[in-house]
């Protein structure tokens, strides 16, 4: 009987696996930023604003009812950073030990950020008046509960990365 060459198989090492399912996860969680984010709702009115709309503003025919919200953008910017630095520690452009930690840090509070979406949004003076005269409810819709655990998970995983690669 003829030797038979096996194929070698290719090993991927496992925190190169972890490291790839964090910036896909992240990568998700900013995309979310076009899903319903906030429903405003009451008798007379049932409004729904995307992610988009609340950390950029929102203006529609001459009315304000959004104005730009930093600290809504901040966990987006959290998050494209720590893609950015895993992107560049597999990579091998840099070569601290801290950029690890330092991701798992800013996609954990980025996770965190994104469930307080709703009171973070900047909602225009007349628009907020609106809403209080009325007693309209703000619910956190879809799009930020979805970034926050993705995120949340990210973070998870990247710490994992970090574990394995001890």
């Amino acid at each position: 009987m003829a030797n038979k060459k096996k194929k070698a198989a290719v090993k991927i090492p496992v925190d190169v696996i972890f490291n790839c399912l964090t910036v896909l996860l992240a990568v998700i969680a900013v995309f979310m930023i076009f899903a319903p984010a906030i429903n405003v709702k009451g008798t007379i009115t049932d409004s729904t604003y995307s992610g988009a709309n609340v950390v950029f503003g929102y203006i529609a025919d001459d009315y304000v009812y959004f104005n730009f919200s930093f600290l809504n953008l901040l966990p987006y910017l959290f998050v494209i950073t720590s893609v950015v630095l895993i992107a560049l520690r597999m990579t091998k452009a840099i070569k601290a030990k801290a950029v690890d930690w330092v991701v798992v840090a800013l996609l954990t509070v980025a996770g965190v950020l994104f469930f307080l979406t709703g009171i973070m949004a900047q909602y225009s003076q007349t628009y907020a008046n609106y809403i209080n005269t009325w007693s309209l409810t703000k619910t956190l819709l879809a799009g930020p509960i979805v970034s926050g655990v993705l995120t949340l998970c990210a973070a998870v995983s990247a710490l994992f990365a970090k574990i394995i690669k001890r």
